[in-house]
């Protein structure tokens, strides 16, 4: 590229052009040099997921929200944490003995910071027939849960309060209908995953 040397106001095109290529340059040691450091606003990317460390045995609870109109409100089920095949699907949560009626997905790499969770909780199965609850009841589950994973007193992972957005049906086992006692959908429903 040829570059016709010019002077406006007393300074030359050639040495605008060069003074540009010089700051591109510039701007990208320094962009390469934040990449390899690999932190933005205090978010180290390089940090493993915290879904990683959720492991094991935990029970997990959900709490509908408030203005849901269920006759139970509160559920709590034994799960198991195991790792999973890859990023989209890092740690996998189901009932003892692989029973995805209560099926968890935790993603490894969806968010910024790598204290935070999120997953999907389905209860779609197998085996055929939604999350079991006390009282010859069952419950349809469909959510996105959010939450930041914290040490308790033992060292391992769990999240205290976390958020559930998404729809709940509860009828009994009897029923044909999944919301035959109700059904809400909400995004302030809330959860939690204690070890066990």
């Amino acid at each position: 590229v040829e570059v016709e040397a010019r002077t406006v106001n007393n300074v030359s095109a050639r040495h605008v052009f060069s003074s540009r290529v010089a700051m591109r340059r510039g701007l990208g040691v320094l962009v390469a040099v934040g990449l390899s450091a690999c932190t933005v606003g205090g978010v180290d990317f390089t940090k493993p997921s915290a879904a990683y460390s959720l492991t094991g045995n935990y029970v997990l609870s959900l709490v509908a929200a408030a203005d849901c109109d269920l006759p139970v409100t509160s559920f709590e089920w034994p799960v198991v944490g195991t790792a999973g095949p890859g990023y989209n699907d890092a740690l996998v949560m189901t009932l003892p003995d692989g029973d995805r009626r209560v099926h968890l997905v935790f993603c490894g790499s969806c968010q910024a910071d790598p204290d935070l969770v999120l997953g999907e909780l389905d209860t779609d199965g197998p085996p055929e027939g939604d999350a079991p609850v006390p009282g010859g009841l069952k419950l349809l589950a469909d959510l996105t849960l959010t939450g930041r994973v914290e040490a308790d007193g033992s060292g391992r992972g769990g999240v205290s309060s976390g958020v559930a957005e998404g729809t709940l049906a509860l009828s009994r086992e009897s029923d044909a209908e999944a919301d035959a006692l109700g059904s809400c959908l909400s995004d302030v429903a809330s959860w939690s995953l204690r070890p066990r």
